[in-house]
Parts: structure tokens; C-alpha cells; sequence
């Protein structure tokens, strides 16, 4: 229970911090001016004018499944930018790139995404227009597995430095707000309460470490 409460409370607090970057209205910016300047200051956007990097993501699988996922992790790179304009020269006539595929080496936004759970989803997500979400680098960063696995398909990609873009995430309502953080006091407080009339003392509660797998899932991406 106690510790429960501590959970309602941090994530009420993230809830937070992050709402107090973000604006009702989401700001429509392209995959450059985000990659070049951040989302300045509204979180809220709708990013358009981008190319994700198929051939190489991280997925969270659902259970033991390599193909259903519950978690995505693409890069994102501009359209018509460095790395697109040079997919475009390695093109012959039929449409097909000649040579090896190269990787981007200066992107700077990564799209993460609970709503892709299949390659099928992810593609329609690829050829969307726009992508909407929330740029969430006030409250979260990649955790150690997530940047080896993709510094490992990305070298050279200091993926400490690059914009998480949550894709359909929304500010939350100062009633989750508050009642996240209001729900987890009184939880912490019922707890500590029950703790010191069954002890006599104050317990703390302790924590405990989840970990899931996560894998680099190469797919051929085609280019026009």
C-alpha cells in the first residue's frame, strides 16, 4: 500500500511537470525544426514532413512473443534531409537502392509508440502524414538496454541527446492529476498508519525491479 501511494504520487508529479510544458492545442512542427530546436514550449505536437527508420527499431514483445509488441521504439529522420536525400541519390531507375543500405548517423528524434503492436501497424504508422504525441524528455530517457540496442544498428547516434516523441499521448486533465497525487497521499497515509498501529513503528515499503525483454527488429524499408 505504502509503496503503491509512492508510485500515485511520483506519477502525479510526473503528470505534472510534463502538463506544465504542454498546451491544449498540440503545435504542428516538422521532423527538422524538431530535431534542429525542440518543441520550445509546448510539448503538444504533431510532427509531420518525417521518415522513419524501419529497418532498425527496439520492441518491447508482449510476453514471449517476438511479434506482438507492447512497446516501439523507431528513430525518425527529416524528409528531404541529409540522410533522405541520400536514400534518394542510391535509387536506379526501377526505384530499388543500389549498394548497401546505410544507417543515419545525425538523427535526433525518436518516436516511442504503444500503439504499433505488429510490423503492419508500424508500417501504417511510417506512411502516415503526421504523427501526433508528446515530446516527453522533461519526465523519461531510454533506459541502458534501449540505447545499446540502439546504438548498436544507429553507431555514432548519442541517443542521450535525442528528442522521445510519445506517439499519441496526450496532456493529462488536472483531475488525473490530482487524483493521482491525492490518491497516493491517502494511500501512503493509510499505510503508514496501519504500519505503526500493527508494529509500532513506521515500515518502509520496498521496491522491486521488473525487467523485459526487448529486441532490434530488422525490416526492409522501400523508398520512392
Amino acid at each position: 500500500m505504502i509503496v503503491l501511494g509512492g508510485l500515485m504520487v511520483y506519477w502525479g508529479y510526473q503528470e505534472m511537470s510534463l502538463a506544465s510544458k504542454t498546451d491544449a492545442t498540440p503545435q504542428t512542427i516538422t521532423c527538422q525544426a524538431l530535431s534542429d530546436s525542440g518543441p520550445g514550449d509546448n510539448a503538444n505536437v504533431v510532427m509531420s514532413d518525417f521518415l522513419l527508420c524501419t529497418m532498425a527499431y527496439v520492441y518491447e514483445g508482449v510476453g514471449s512473443s517476438d511479434s506482438v509488441y507492447s512497446t516501439v521504439w523507431v528513430p525518425a529522420v527529416p524528409l528531404d534531409g541529409t540522410y533522405h536525400r541520400l536514400l534518394k541519390s542510391m535509387l536506379d531507375e526501377e526505384g530499388n537502392i543500389v549498394g548497401d543500405l546505410p544507417m543515419p548517423t545525425d538523427l535526433a528524434v525518436l518516436v516511442k509508440t504503444s500503439k504499433t503492436p505488429n510490423d503492419e501497424a508500424l508500417d501504417r504508422l511510417a506512411a502516415a502524414d503526421t504523427l501526433g504525441g508528446l515530446v516527453i524528455n522533461e519526465i523519461a530517457s531510454l533506459d541502458s538496454e534501449e540505447k545499446k540496442l540502439l546504438s548498436e544498428s544507429y553507431p555514432g547516434v548519442d541517443f542521450d541527446k535525442v528528442w522521445i516523441l510519445e506517439h499519441g499521448r496526450v496532456p493529462a486533465g488536472a483531475g488525473k492529476m490530482y487524483g493521482l497525487m491525492g490518491g497516493g497521499l491517502a494511500l501512503l497515509v493509510l499505510g503508514l498508519g496501519i504500519g505503526a498501529s500493527g508494529m509500532g513503528l513506521l515500515g518502509r515499503g520496498s521496491k522491486t525491479a521488473v525487467a523485459s525483454s526487448a529486441g532490434v527488429h530488422p525490416s526492409e524499408q522501400e523508398n520512392s
